[in-house]
């Protein structure tokens, strides 16, 4: 069963992470929240899993499902509660640098009941295609990262 109560909150909390780290909110995005819900059923039972049996990796789910992006990164976690999930995830050297990259601009958020007891939570997040990021103040000045993006854009 699809808890779009506990995904809101689960969204929440991503983004008052990322603000405690002077980062942008992650923007919900509707496509992307399906295939975080198709990632959290298919991990309802058993351990956790990146490739899933229907879709493949998520890079592969991401182009059947016509989304573009630049980068990717996928956030799975099985627990009591969605504080839980997400504590486990700000624990976890990898998943807390998804939850905390400054790339990645968008997030669909997937939770399901886990079979048994408990739920799971996918975090899939993306950064479209053509997105450029705003520049950062730091002191008195204005850095553009321009070294992540080539000379004269």
């Amino acid at each position: 069963m699809k808890r779009p109560d506990d995904e809101s909150r689960c969204l929440a909390l991503a983004n008052e992470a990322r603000t405690a780290h002077r980062l942008p909110a992650l923007r919900r995005d509707a496509r992307v929240r399906r295939l975080a819900r198709e990632r959290a059923g298919d991990n309802r039972a058993g351990r956790l899993s990146h490739q899933s049996p229907a879709g493949g990796s998520l890079w592969d789910m991401l182009r059947q499902a016509g989304i573009p992006f630049a980068y990717a990164g996928e956030n799975l976690a099985r627990a009591g509660n969605v504080w839980c999930a997400h504590w486990m995830l700000m624990n976890s050297d990898g998943h807390r640098r998804n939850i905390l990259r400054d790339q990645f601009t968008r997030v669909g958020i997937g939770v399901v009941d886990a079979a048994g007891s408990g739920l799971v939570v996918a975090q899939i997040f993306l950064r479209p295609h053509g997105y450029r990021r705003p520049a950062r103040r730091t002191g008195r000045t204005w850095i553009m990262p321009a070294a992540r993006y080539g000379r004269g854009r």
